[in-house]
């Protein structure tokens, strides 16, 4: 009987090292599954990240479409004439858009690596949606160790530190949080050693709403698609509680 309490209790234990060892990974394919069923979303993002002295703060309606049409409508922003610009990009190495205030009616179409269409750490547009994330947590999977911790209110906590900074655009850590109901991103942050340099939060996620292939023309407006039944984004008011300094 103590043999085989003994043996009961060696293969427990190992179980238990196995499934913390794949977590991560079980995480990540979760994640990657609901990304596959995903035609279209759109989401409120709310972003800042630092370069230097440069600090950069946005408000954004996020629409995405596959094969992977992207279209961003910033609300608020901290820099000149941020706020009202729009960015639509369609996969091929273009952004087409314009900037806010005055400067709205003149239309841009500019290199997808141009400042116009960059954060200010040259983040692309490209670089910015799901299939951008999990590409990310896939890299980690393969070259960092992660951890991962699971909050009470349901959010799986995925910390990656790089065995190789030079390898992820010289960042040394990664923190990415993933809604266990959603299975989608809730929440980013990369540093530079202990330094954050970008921050994220992507709320208010809605899928598969049917997104028509004319919103990412620049010139679209987003009220017409309430006009098509088509639930969107753009009916939810900007936080007045988001601050810039």
């Amino acid at each position: 009987m103590r043999n085989l309490l003994l043996s009961l209790l060696i293969v427990l234990v190992l179980n238990v090292k196995v499934y913390s060892e794949v977590y991560p990974d079980n995480v990540i394919d979760e994640f990657e599954k609901k990304y596959n069923t995903v035609k279209d979303y759109q989401c409120r993002l709310h972003e800042w990240c630092t370069k230097g002295r440069k600090l950069e703060k946005r408000i954004i309606n996020y629409y995405f479409k596959r094969p992977r049409n992207i279209r961003m409508d910033i609300l608020k922003g901290n820099k000149a004439f941020d706020t009202g610009s729009v960015g639509v990009s369609v996969g091929d190495d273009r952004v087409t858009g314009h900037r806010g205030g005055i400067l709205s009616v003149i239309a841009l179409n500019v290199s997808e690596n141009s400042p116009l269409a960059t954060t200010v750490r040259g983040t692309t547009f490209d670089e910015s949606d799901l299939q951008a994330i999990l590409e990310r947590l896939k890299f980690h999977l393969e070259n960092s160790i992660i951890t991962f911790e699971e909050t009470k209110d349901n959010i799986c906590k995925l910390t990656c530190i790089p065995h190789d900074p030079s390898m992820n655009e010289g960042i040394s850590m990664d923190v990415i949080c993933i809604d266990r109901g959603m299975l989608l991103p809730v929440f980013s942050e990369r540093y530079e050693k202990d330094v954050v340099v970008q921050h994220a939060e992507w709320s208010d996620y809605i899928i598969n709403a049917g997104l028509p292939e004319e919103l990412f023309k620049v010139r679209y407006n987003p009220e017409e698609l309430a006009q098509q039944k088509i639930k969107s984004i753009h009916e939810l008011p900007a936080e007045e509680s988001y601050k810039f300094e």
